[in-house]
């Protein structure tokens, strides 16, 4: 499991996809709940990535707060 899946649209809105950190664009987006949020244009509706795997290397570089509030094992898993 992707830790990025446990994360709500407004959390990753505001901590990592708010925008492409590439290019710095950002769109307004509707989410599957009708919310409108500001995000990065590679995030779903839903809020999963749409190119998880390819991504810019700023996305796999980056150090999410939410990895080191979990469990150490929930952690390892995570990671491999």
């Amino acid at each position: 499991m992707r830790l990025c899946i446990t994360c709500n649209i407004d959390e990753k809105t505001s901590m990592c996809c708010g925008s492409n950190p590439e290019t710095g664009e950002s769109i307004e987006l509707i989410t599957a709940e009708g919310n409108t949020v500001i995000a990065c244009p590679n995030l779903s509706p839903e809020g999963e990535c749409l190119v998880y795997g390819s991504q810019p290397q700023a996305c796999k570089d980056y150090d999410c707060p939410r990895l080191y509030e979990i469990d150490l094992v929930d952690r390892f898993n995570l990671l491999k």
